[in-house]
């Protein structure tokens, strides 16, 4: 069980860090700002919130598995994980270059890589 776990949040964080290059230009993609010059929500915004939330819940059912290691439902649960990562990891092309994205990533790798540890 341990290593699954492992393996799940290895592979979000290697699907989404993939996604993180802009391979074509090399350049980082400006904030949007909004008619009064102030940052505007970007789709890039809402993607990192769900992802946060997927860290959260990851963190959570890492937990569960640790509490009760024999709990079949945290394998079934752990392969929905799973395909909600690879999906995650396809939207997240959308916002290939964007440095903005760059701190909170950090921010939910750490919280991921201390839940695995």
């Amino acid at each position: 069980m341990k290593r699954l776990g492992c393996m799940v949040a290895i592979l979000s964080m290697v699907f989404f860090t993939m996604s993180c290059g802009d391979s074509k230009s090399g350049e980082a993609k400006a904030p949007e700002t909004g008619a009064a010059g102030g940052t505007t929500s970007s789709p890039c915004d809402a993607f990192m919130t769900e992802y946060e939330q997927f860290a959260d819940s990851y963190v959570a059912l890492l937990q569960e598995a640790k509490s009760n290691p024999t709990d079949m439902s945290v394998l079934t649960k752990s392969a929905d994980m799973l395909k909600q990562a690879a999906d995650m990891a396809n939207r997240a092309k959308d916002c290939e270059g964007d440095a903005s994205m760059l701190p909170r990533l950090q921010k939910v790798q750490e919280k991921l890589q201390n839940a695995v540890l």
